[in-house]
């Protein structure tokens, strides 16, 4: 029982790890796509290799903030996802006591 409930624990926070990974790489792709939106939009009739190559300096430019904000999006989903998991508990804790 415990080991088979240990590999549950384990696999999830594997789960977990490729989430938060794919989590940034989502934000990084979405980025770029409005940076060449952007390009685009404001660059006129220029060529695309010239777009395309100032979409991505403009990405790698923004990466840090993009991170930042990303980090903080995870943090305040994380702190606000165990603040409703403790009032859970202690919830259940005044069901059990009464």
């Amino acid at each position: 029982m415990a080991y088979g409930l240990y590999s549950h624990i384990q696999s999830n926070r594997r789960r977990s790890v490729v989430l938060l990974i794919g989590l940034f790489v989502l934000v990084y792709l979405m980025t770029f796509a409005g940076a060449l939106v952007a390009e685009v939009v404001f660059g006129g009739d220029a060529r695309f290799d010239f777009l395309f190559n100032a979409a991505i300096g403009r990405t790698i430019y923004s990466l840090p903030w993009v991170t930042i904000g990303t980090l903080l999006w995870i943090l305040i989903a994380y702190k606000f996802h165990q603040a409703m998991i403790d009032v859970c508990e202690e919830f259940e804790q005044k069901l059990t006591c009464t």
